[in-house]
């Protein structure tokens, strides 16, 4: 028997790491894979965008949060995976950008949080990162000497071409400069030895003082947005301990967090015995969360814990969590994946029996991010049964589902212990979901004395600032559409033939299943997402977000709280002081003494929802579109909701909201639809003319002018930066991933180190066999800005006037074509590296890459280097990147939504807002980025902690063989001849 007796909430928090010799914990490798992904999109964004240097030390600012908040072994796994991120997104150009914006960063933030000076920092940065950085590259530019010589004709032909542009004014300045040009091209070539060098480290002090300058602000603003949060942490027993987490009691435990004016739990008495199914209820803030802590082996101030072994917390036969959001806790890439991800090397898992019994038989090989949310809460059960617990707790995952998502995972969680005599804790607002319960535990103001004190607040009826108005707020939808990669082998139609009419101060209520599209439509109706169909039309002009237009609610409130504390958030939100603040948060039944300086982070989800309702109801908008507004409310947060949003209609505001959960909500509008495969299906319910073929004659309405109708080849604004593979099978695709990696960097290393036509020839033939194997259409070719094309036009232009033999005579100018041979030869070299890369991506599935770092892991195992922790940040890495980018697109918008600079502010204005904007961008995305991390390293925590990361990947087959065969023998001919 083992008692636990207060002594302090368990965890480290942020203060992970300090044994700089010890391996990486789960939260620092989520950190660690989500900054790196985020530096590895900014690369690829900021690719063809003319900055410079200056795009690195964007990308470097990920790394310097990392090196300004944990240890250097965290930010060297970071690094590693940002460069094979960044090589899955663009090859290996982005790979080292990656790279090289790491190290800077990493410096950068080290020098942050050491409080460095300046110049200390610069040249800190010149003597580790500038020094080293001038060696490889004066190694490299050595050994590539072919190359090298290449790069050198190409350059001086330039700057021939140049001199003769100049040279044809006939200006005598102009002489003296070209002549100076002339004796400064022929000392760097003669010379590149010592000026590269030099070079490469004045550019990287300068970096490193740019960033030092720039970063100041934004680390501290991280800092601020993402403070330490105990209630994320769970802990693990440690190995050898015995696990025996059932029969469990608990007698008069009381947590209280540090900082907290009130404790989580007080006084509470709670049991659990095998085979029970116990549902958890109370108001938000309770402290329900804190109770399945408790329950998986956290730790508590006072009182005691009772049970004959340890929790157990991801071990076999121990305890087991699945969380709200489904999202967060599916850690592999493939569903099989995640079925073994945390586990001990070498342990047997029945795969097909686990996936049948929670209903996902034959996905073994799908990718978790194509999966529904209940698709993903059952593969979370299926991934905590491969432990066999012998208790589940379920926090609230039921509360993002759809009904028949709800009502699968419900009947799933009574299996487990009515038939196999588990024990099932199920935390949950929903009264349906109670009854299902053999007992109910209620917390807080229900409990009779055990949650802390609690104030309520006075119904409030009025708005801010709330006043008679003519009515406002029609919305005017016809043909809408939204789609995604138009024109692709990945086109992605969403929505198609939207038509609505929504009268000035009316509601509108949308249903839909899960991956509907609901969500998609509520942005556009809000103005955040440009449609690839059709037009928005608010009051008769298109759909303007922003306070005095549209304003959306978001279905994961967390993402729309942009502030610290919840008084600043609401007063940021809606552009008002701290009066009209204190109002809007009363009328969400919100005590302002209580919560006004309470951080946005130790609110519950209900909390959360009602603070960002709050700050947006204070703006009074023409138009309010809410996206599931009732998701984790309890009983008293929802009666506030809806009376809100009742007194905002009778204000005049339009509603349009999109739920699963429609009590109460069928109350405050008139009409309702259902959206199904990508349409609008009316219901029984609806009173007036809504869609398509209720609508009014063209004429009586404001008609979808030319303008709009020509934006209908405009792709939409959502497509993900992401690894993306043709969507069909070809030998390409069935080669194994390592036999891929190494084609293109065959062909790469063999370029650069014989670069002739010859063996541009043989590479072309390599790679344009693997592009018809893979049937590769030209409508995946990346788009070149204008300005990129233009400049290599330019490029071409000079080398030809610059000369080199054979001469030719053209229009009376003598031009020479040896310039423009080097100039093909090199900007083929160039461009065959960029295919080679494309070609792998194109090729390659993202799920094929966690069983070769499995395989990796499992062989760096014998090394001394920490590959195993490698492979984890880059395999969640990838499973991170579609997540982080949908996430910090939203932030993004949300907070362009409060920013909503009115038409006409004054030009010396907008530089300074937009720079602003760009800081606070970047700091708002790191902290999305941080949170999200720690969501997930809560869920490997909950697993048990790090093991394996993917079932490891097949050997290479007799194809595989050929092809490396082929390649190579194609290749050395090439150099040969």
């Amino acid at each position: 028997m083992i008692t636990d007796t207060g002594s302090g909430v368990s965890g480290s928090g942020h203060a992970v790491g300090k044994d700089h010799g010890s391996a990486l914990g789960a939260a620092e490798v989520c950190i660690a894979a989500a900054m790196a992904d985020l530096a590895a999109v900014v690369c690829v964004v900021l690719r063809f965008v003319p900055l410079g240097g200056l795009s690195t030390v964007l990308a470097a600012f990920p790394f310097a949060v990392l090196g300004d908040r944990l240890r250097l072994r965290t930010c060297v796994a970071a690094g590693v995976s940002g460069c094979v991120v960044g090589f899955l997104l663009a090859g290996p150009v982005i790979a080292n950008t990656v790279f090289v914006a790491a190290a800077l960063g990493t410096l950068v933030g080290v020098a942050h949080r050491r409080a460095w000076s300046l110049s200390r920092t610069v040249i800190a940065g010149s003597a580790a990162l500038g020094v080293p950085a001038a060696s490889v590259a004066v190694a490299g530019m050595w050994l590539l000497a072919s190359y090298r010589q290449l790069a050198f004709a190409q350059l001086v032909n330039s700057w021939r071409g140049v001199a003769r542009v100049v040279n044809g004014v006939q200006l005598p300045l102009l002489s003296v400069l070209v002549h100076a040009g002339d004796v400064s091209m022929a000392w760097i070539v003669a010379f590149w030895w010592v000026w590269l060098p030099a070079f490469v480290v004045v550019g990287v002090a300068f970096l490193t003082g740019c960033a030092r300058l720039l970063f100041g602000a934004p680390l501290r603003s991280v800092a601020r947005l993402v403070p330490p949060d105990p209630r994320t942490l769970l802990c693990v027993d440690p190995p050898g301990a015995r696990i025996a987490p059932l029969p469990l009691r608990l007698t008069q435990v009381s947590v209280r967090y540090p900082g907290s004016t009130r404790p989580a739990l007080s006084q509470l008495d709670f049991c659990l015995d095998p085979g029970e199914f116990v549902t958890v209820t109370g108001p938000n803030g309770a402290g329900k969360s804190t109770l399945g802590r408790l329950i998986a082996g956290g730790q508590l101030d006072s009182g005691c814990i009772v049970r004959p072994g340890g929790a157990g917390l991801g071990a076999p036969g121990g305890t087991a969590m699945i969380f709200q959001r489904p999202e967060s806790q599916v850690l592999g890439v493939r569903v099989v994946d995640d079925l073994f991800w945390g586990m001990p090397s070498g342990g047997p898992i029945d795969v097909d029996s686990l996936l049948g019994r929670v209903g996902l038989t034959g996905m073994a090989g799908r990718e978790t991010a194509t999966l529904s949310g209940g698709e993903l809460q059952r593969l979370a059960v299926a991934s905590l049964l491969a432990r066999d617990p012998a208790i589940v707790i379920s926090d609230e995952s039921t509360a993002m589902l759809d009904p028949d998502g709800r009502a699968a995972l419900l009947r799933l969680l009574s299996s487990l212990a009515q038939r196999e005599g588990r024990a099932v804790v199920h935390i949950t607002h929903e009264v349906a979901e109670i009854e299902r319960g053999d007992r109910t535990v209620v917390l807080g103001r229900g409990a009779e004395g055990r949650g802390g004190p609690v104030e309520t607040t006075p119904p409030v009826i009025g708005l801010v600032g709330q006043c008679a108005e003519v009515p406002r707020g029609a919305v005017d939808v016809r043909e809408l559409g939204f789609a995604h990669a138009v024109g692709t082998p990945w086109e992605h139609r969403v929505l198609r033939d939207v038509n609505v009419e929504i009268p000035a101060g009316g509601g509108l209520l949308i249903t839909g299943a899960n991956g509907s599209g609901k969500s998609t439509l509520a942005s556009g109706l809000a103005g955040l997402s440009a449609p690839s169909e059709g037009q928005v039309l608010l009051d008769g002009r298109p759909v303007r977000n922003g306070r005095g237009g549209a304003l959306l609610a978001l279905q994961h409130p967390r993402l729309q709280l942009l502030r610290a504390t919840v008084g600043e958030d609401v007063r940021d939100a809606a552009g008002v002081g701290r009066d009209a603040a204190d109002e809007a948060l009363a009328m969400l039944g919100l005590s302002p003494r209580l919560y006004r300086d309470r951080g946005v982070d130790e609110l519950s989800g209900g909390e959360q929802r009602r603070v960002a309702l709050a700050g947006l109801l204070a703006c009074r908008p023409h138009l309010l579109v809410l996206d599931e507004p009732l998701a984790g409310l309890d009983e008293l947060g929802r009666i506030a909701l809806l009376r809100a949003l009742r007194t905002a209609r009778e204000t005049g505001t339009t509603l349009v909201m999109t739920s699963h959960d429609t009590a109460g909500l069928d109350e405050l509008v008139e009409d309702a639809v259902t959206v199904e495969a990508g349409k609008l299906r009316h219901t029984s319910r609806v009173r007036q003319a809504v869609g398509a073929s209720a609508l009014p004659p063209a004429g009586s309405r404001p008609a979808t002018s030319s303008a709009a109708r020509s934006r209908g080849t405009r792709p939409a604004a959502t497509a993900v930066i992401r690894p993306r593979t043709l969507p069909w099978s070809s030998p390409a695709h069935r080669l194994w991933a390592g036999t891929k990696i190494a084609v293109p960097g065959s062909v790469t290393v063999v370029l650069g180190a014989d670069p002739t036509w010859t063996t541009l020839l043989a590479a072309t033939v390599v790679l344009g066999s693997w592009a018809m194997f893979a049937r590769v259409p030209r409508s995946v070719l990346p788009r070149i800005p204008p300005w990129f094309v233009l400049a290599i036009l330019v490029s071409a232009a000079l080398v030809t006037i610059g000369g080199g033999a054979p001469y030719i005579s053209i229009l009376g100018l003598t031009v020479g074509m040896g310039g423009l041979i080097h100039w093909g030869l090199f900007t083929g070299i160039t461009a065959l590296s960029l295919i080679g890369a494309l070609l792998f991506i194109w090729t390659t599935a993202m799920t094929d890459i966690p069983p070769l770092l499995q395989r990796a892991a499992d062989v760096g195992r014998k090394t001394r280097l920490p590959v195993p922790e490698w492979t984890a940040t880059i395999s969640l890495g990838l499973r991170l990147l579609p997540i982080l980018q949908e996430e910090c697109r939203t932030v993004l918008k949300m907070a362009a939504q409060r920013a909503d600079l009115e038409p006409g502010v004054q030009r010396g204005r907008q530089w300074p807002t937009r720079r602003d904007q760009i800081v606070r961008g970047i700091a708002l995305c790191c902290a999305t980025a941080a949170r999200r991390s720690a969501e997930m390293g809560e869920a490997i925590t909950a697993r048990g902690g790090l093991g394996n990361i993917a079932q490891a990947d097949r050997r290479p087959a007799r194809g595989d063989a050929l092809a490396l065969f082929l390649t190579l023998a194609v290749l050395v001919a090439g150099i040969l001849i």
